[in-house]
């Protein structure tokens, strides 16, 4: 009997946990010198960071090889709010480190290597005193790029890059004998390529393609003292940049850039713990119900004098997660970026300092008897800093 009460227990948590490999701040910011300029790179990838946003902009950069290190800080809080009105917050930091690097091989052929994260940011934290229950859910994704880009002609290059994902997840619900507690690892792979066309000194266009990859984790599960071995399966979705950057003056440049992810392609997560005998195997399906999403941005940078610049940035983010959707694992929402930052050049160095404010429009679940959610409210705000150090060569 007690061993039938803990599978059911298991069933309930995992209802109640799935989702959370979703949870935390969506990490679109890479690298400071572009997050002040909302992350609207992709037309300009004028520098080692173009690495992630466009690989081809390695073909125009003027240095012939290029250093870059970037330490982040954010700061995500996520908000509940019962149909009761009570509230609870879960706040989560996250620091993270990116090293990208290039060097030019040939006036055509350039190599490019970057370390980074690129999918979450802080996870979930949620109080039982606020919401009920105790309930953690962390993922980590660090990707290693090896990268390539070609000059086809003065005007016209290519890139690609071959992106190995390392990914590891924690989840933890409840206490003592009916506890939760997974920890899981995968490594998956997909790719990305791109185009950059610079047909004057003014103009400029990027056109950036990230692969989609199938993750299939692997680890352990434990109910209470149970111990067994487990697999979670979902799909990354291939995602679409388009941005262009124009050369106002001497001293300013604006940027602008559309980003379309195709979340809808991310439906379920497939869970299945192998229990010893004799205790029945499970298998499990989240419907998660994503939809596609977007980024709409628009930037500029701003020389001061010859040693330093100034960046700023405005984005919108349409929110993947439908409101019937929403749940305390599963948690995002429109919304309006703010950001700005700050370049001190001296010799050879760089040093960049960006900061950003993200703000939330709180959804609510619709009232139907059907959405355990059902008339709660859920909102998703962060801040955040990050700073460079890029050396040229």
């Amino acid at each position: 009997m007690r061993q039938k009460t803990m599978i059911l227990s298991l069933v309930l948590c995992l209802c109640l946990a799935a989702e959370g490999y979703s949870g935390g701040w969506d990490n679109s910011l890479i690298g400071a010198r572009p997050a002040g300029m909302a992350a609207a790179f992709v037309g300009l990838a004028n520098d080692a960071n173009a690495i992630f946003y466009n690989p081809a902009g390695l073909s125009f950069t003027e240095a012939t090889g290029e250093l870059l290190i970037c330490g982040k800080k954010y700061f995500p809080i996520h908000t509940y709010i019962s149909p009761a009105g009570q509230k609870g917050t879960s706040e989560n930091p996250a620091s993270m480190l990116e090293l990208f690097t290039y060097f030019r091989l040939n006036p055509k052929l350039s190599f490019g290597l970057g370390v980074y994260t690129p999918y979450a940011g802080g996870g979930i934290r949620w109080k039982k005193e606020e919401v009920g229950l105790d309930l953690e859910g962390d993922i980590g994704v660090v990707a290693f790029s090896p990268t390539f880009a070609y000059k086809i002609s003065e005007f016209l290059s290519i890139g690609v890059n071959i992106n190995g994902y390392y990914i590891v997840t924690h989840q933890k619900y409840g206490q003592g004998q009916s506890s939760f507690n997974a920890e899981e690892t995968d490594f998956a792979v997909s790719y990305s390529g791109s185009i950059f066309l610079k047909p004057d000194r003014k103009w400029s266009f990027g056109l950036t393609y990230h692969g989609p990859s199938d993750v299939k984790l692997k680890g352990n599960s434990h109910v209470g003292e149970l111990k067994a071995d487990s697999e979670t399966k979902f799909y990354l979705p291939f995602s679409l940049f388009f941005g262009i950057a124009y050369k106002f003056s001497q001293r300013l440049t604006i940027v602008g850039e559309y980003d379309f992810f195709r979340w809808s392609k991310l439906q379920s997560l497939k869970k299945y713990i192998n229990f010893p005998d004799p205790l029945p195997d499970v298998n499990y399906e989240e419907k998660l119900g994503f939809t596609d999403s977007y980024y709409l941005k628009i930037g500029g940078e701003y020389d001061l004098c010859e040693k330093m610049a100034m960046q700023l940035g405005f984005s919108y983010d349409k929110g993947a997660v439908p409101n019937e959707s929403l749940s305390l694992t599963n948690i995002d929402v429109d919304k309006i970026n703010f950001t700005g930052g700050l370049t001190y050049r001296w010799g050879a160095y760089d040093l960049n300092v960006a900061g950003f404010i993200s703000n939330g429009k709180e959804q609510t679940v619709p009232i139907n008897e059907n959405l355990s959610m059902s008339g709660s409210n859920f909102n998703l705000e962060a801040r955040g800093i990050l700073i460079s150090v890029n050396r040229v060569f």
